[in-house]
Formats: C-alpha cells, sequence, structure tokens
C-alpha cells in the first residue's frame, strides 16, 4: 500500500512509503514499510517493485545503493561489460527483463564495428564513418557543454570524451559476448 492508498498495483505510482506485506521464508506473514526521509530530495518518488517466482528478491526503486566507486577508466570499462552481461542472464530468467532500450548499446557497438571494418573494403561506408565520426564528435561536445553548464567544473567534462565511449562500447560488448553465448549457442552461465 503507497502512501497515497494505492494498493493493487504500486508500480509507477508515487508516494512517500510504500507498506508490503507478504509471506515469509517460514510461511508466517510478515510486512516492511518503507520511508522516505524528510530530508530526501526524492519526495513522490514513483515505486517499482519486481516479485516474481522466478526472481526470489525484491527490487524497491527509492531503495539508496551503495556501491564501490570505480577509480580507473579500466575498472569501469569492466563494470559496465558486467552490466551489458547482467542483462542477458536477467532475460534468461524472465524474459519480460529486457526491453528493447537495453540492446540501444549492443545496436551501436554493432553498427560502429560493421562500418568500421566494412570501410576498409567499401568506398560509401567511408563516408558513413566519416559522418558517424562526426555525429560521436558533436553528442560528445554537446554532453561535455551541458555537464560543465550543469556543475560548474571543467574536470567532470573533460572525462567525458573517455567514459561516455567506454560505457556505450563496454556495455554493448558485453551484451553482444553473454548474447552469443547464451541465447544463440544455449551455453550456461559462467561462475
Amino acid at each position: 500500500v503507497s502512501s497515497f492508498g494505492d494498493s493493487t498495483d504500486v508500480n509507477g505510482k508515487t508516494g512517500d512509503y510504500l507498506y508490503m506485506g507478504f509471506t515469509g521464508v517460514d510461511g508466517k506473514q510478515v510486512g516492511t514499510v518503507m520511508m522516505i526521509s524528510d530530508d530526501s530530495k526524492r519526495h513522490g518518488e514513483a515505486w517499482y517493485t519486481v516479485n516474481t517466482p522466478k526472481i526470489p528478491f525484491y527490487y524497491l526503486s527509492p531503495a539508496y545503493l551503495y556501491h564501490k566507486r570505480r577509480t580507473n577508466l579500466r575498472k569501469f570499462y569492466s563494470q559496465v561489460f558486467k552490466m551489458g552481461s547482467a542483462r542477458i542472464f536477467l532475460y534468461k530468467i524472465d524474459k519480460s527483463m529486457l526491453e528493447p532500450l537495453h540492446a540501444i548499446p549492443a545496436l551501436v557497438t554493432f553498427a560502429a564495428l560493421l562500418v568500421l571494418f566494412g570501410a576498409i573494403f567499401w568506398e560509401p561506408l567511408r563516408w558513413l564513418l566519416g559522418g558517424g565520426l562526426i555525429f560521436g564528435i558533436l553528442v560528445l561536445l554537446f554532453s561535455m557543454a551541458d555537464c560543465f553548464i550543469k556543475y560548474r567544473e571543467i574536470r567532470p567534462a573533460l572525462l567525458l570524451p573517455f567514459v561516455i565511449p567506454a560505457q556505450v562500447f563496454g556495455y554493448g560488448l558485453g551484451f553482444i559476448s553473454n548474447f552469443i553465448r547464451r541465447v544463440v549457442f544455449g551455453l550456461e552461465q559462467k561462475n
């Protein structure tokens, strides 16, 4: 039940708290209330939950998640590569966990590699490669300007030309590699 009285489906509904009652592992009815702190900037945050028999946990969108910050580009690349790979793992558990949006970095990565290698052999792809590079540079420049305007610091803006490609291609390559391994060839998850 949300703070606004929604009780049938709270997915996407806003509220300052959420009460969840469910059957515990011992078969007894249990419940929990999650509240958004008064000093939080997240008042009225939309709640999203995952609760299916195939996935034995609850995901609560407004919950604060703590994770280790990646201190260099190699570690960040490794992290997003694993995130792309994990998306296929989740897809194998529950098909609804993969949406078209999740495949965009993989499609960009695949298209970039196809055009890059194809440009060696076919003249029109060289023009497409040039246009793609110009578009990519414009996106990076816009992102850098937006970052500088928003945060009023130059250092984060100067890191974006390295971070954005690492994120897109890292996630995309992780997604593609695990898609080929798990979906195309039907192999099991690596440990």
